[in-house]
């Protein structure tokens, strides 16, 4: 049997990812922290590591942060950046944070002045980013300073009507969010920010609390509308959205929380809340666009999602996606239209990696193509897992995992009941396989309460496992690189080094 990997450059980036969360050593940062300032040589405004372990004082930073711009860069064998304690400065000056690698935020940054902030990743290294940590943002009082990140120059704002009237006015700009939002006093009748958008939105680690959407007459209902095209790509990353509430009645529709439609990349982005829907649905973005970059990565939804649309495509994180990589979910989905597409994760993903999905899965509708507790048809999956039950109605395919695996379903697992009416194929794993290669794949016949693992179709990958054997250790297949397994860490099952359970 073949194995589909990831990747080279995507699988790499997954494991300095998990070097990152403390998976492997995190000697090779300069870690800007509230420790005493060692192996760092500061000079006419630059600060380098002389070794391994360097630490540059928070508040040492800050009194040259009064005197003039600092750049903080790597080497000597560190070779990204973090600030591990709040930071803050009034001056004019800016900061420069310089990587080989990656930038992490763990702690408050505050620009309390007129300053600058600068960015650089990747200088030198490949497959890195700027990264948000819980706890981690960067606070910008005076809409009118400066950042710049990968030499990019954007414009801050305060509200969701400042940067929807700024997209209005240049809708392939780079747009930043200066400060966490409070949208209680709202209640948007469309997409708050409607014009297709092309450009760059850096959500700088903050959050939008209490959005409330309830649009009857878009075809494409969320924060953004749409982003991106077949023809233009756009990004949002590192954005929360808090207790939203997004509803649209409008019949073949896609609703999401943070975008409707999308053709482009959204990275460490989440929400929590609840949409209503009569077409495809998604705790954070609706359906993919099939642009030519369309992908969500790093990215996570706790929302109850239900959609009484026909032919609908229903998840946890997203309705249809093309690509959906280190993510997860944890809300309910539900589906009562007719012939739906209903996954904990995903109705429908075309190539998934390294998810995970947790929440109960129910389809009471007429018939469904696919029902299952990650995905409800998938594609080409690996390397991931689910654990909600999963509810199917009359003539579906009801799986534990996926309800129609129709490629490649490849080193993952399932312990969630499945279970449907009349004349539905019901398995432990998957419900249906089409002809794909299903390999290494394994469900929990105790948790599951079911002994067959395929409903129907070829499934001899799949192998059935007591719940003791699926804790003993990482079953045949999986790759110690990505997946770990500890008593304390998911109950004990196995779990994804770079996209561990929160």
């Amino acid at each position: 049997m073949k194995r589909v990997h990831v990747s080279s450059s995507a699988k790499l980036f997954a494991i300095s990812f998990g070097a990152l969360l403390g998976v492997s050593a995190a000697q090779a940062a300069v870690n800007i922290s509230d420790g005493p300032t060692k192996h760092m040589s500061c000079s006419a405004g630059v600060c380098s590591p002389t070794r391994k372990g360097a630490v540059l004082n928070v508040n040492d930073l800050a009194n040259m942060l009064q005197a003039s711009d600092v750049k903080v860069t790597t080497g000597s064998g560190a070779v990204t950046i973090e600030i591990t304690a709040g930071l803050s400065w009034a001056s004019t000056n800016r900061l420069t944070l310089d990587a080989n690698c990656s930038v992490s935020i763990k702690a408050p940054v505050t620009v309390a002045g007129p300053g600058g902030l600068s960015i650089v990743t990747n200088d030198g290294g490949t497959d890195c980013d700027f990264l948000f940590f819980p706890g981690g943002k960067v606070d910008f009082w005076d809409l009118s300073s400066s950042l710049l990140i990968d030499g990019n120059s954007y414009i801050l704002t305060s509200a969701i009507e400042e940067l929807a009237a700024a997209i209005k006015s240049n809708r392939s700009g780079a747009f930043a969010l200066a400060a966490d939002y409070d949208a209680s006093g709202h209640k948007f009748k469309r997409s708050p920010i409607h014009t297709k958008f092309f450009g760059q939105f850096e959500g700088l680690g903050h959050s939008i609390e209490n959005l409330s959407i309830r649009d009857d007459t878009g075809e494409c209902v969320g924060l953004f509308e749409q982003i991106g095209d077949r023809h233009h790509s756009a990004s949002i990353r590192n954005i929360a959205l808090k207790s939203a509430y997004v509803t649209s009645s409008v019949q073949f529709g896609s609703v999401g929380t943070l975008v409707g439609c999308y053709a482009g990349t959204i990275s460490n982005a989440s929400a929590q809340g609840r949409v209503i829907a009569n077409g495809n649905a998604g705790g954070l973005a609706g359906v993919d666009l099939h642009g030519f970059v369309a992908e969500i990565e790093r990215s996570h939804a706790d929302v109850e999602v239900s959609t009484s649309g026909g032919f609908a495509d229903a998840g946890g994180l997203v309705g249809f996606g093309e690509f959906v990589r280190w993510s997860y979910a944890t809300g309910s989905v539900t589906a009562t239209g007719y012939y739906p597409k209903v996954g904990g994760l995903a109705g429908e993903c075309v190539g998934c990696y390294q998810d995970f999905a947790t929440g109960a899965v129910t389809s009471s509708g007429t018939i469904a193509w696919g029902v299952g507790g990650l995905i409800g048809v998938g594609r080409i999956v690996e390397d991931s897992y689910a654990s909600g039950t999963v509810i199917g109605p009359d003539s579906a395919d009801i799986g534990g995992f996926v309800g129609d695996g129709e490629d490649d379903v490849i080193a993952s697992y399932s312990i969630g009941n499945a279970s449907g009416g009349s004349s539905s194929f019901v398995g432990g794993f998957v419900g249906r396989a089409g002809e794909p290669n299903i390999d290494m794949d394994y469900w929990d016949m105790e948790t599951s309460d079911l002994s067959v693992g395929c409903g129907e179709g070829t499934c001899t990958g799949v192998t059935g496992l007591t719940d003791a054997q699926l804790k003993s250790g990482l079953p045949t297949g999986f790759d110690p690189a990505i997946w770990g397994q500890d008593a304390s860490i998911n109950n004990g099952y196995p779990y994804l080094l770079a996209n561990p359970p929160p």
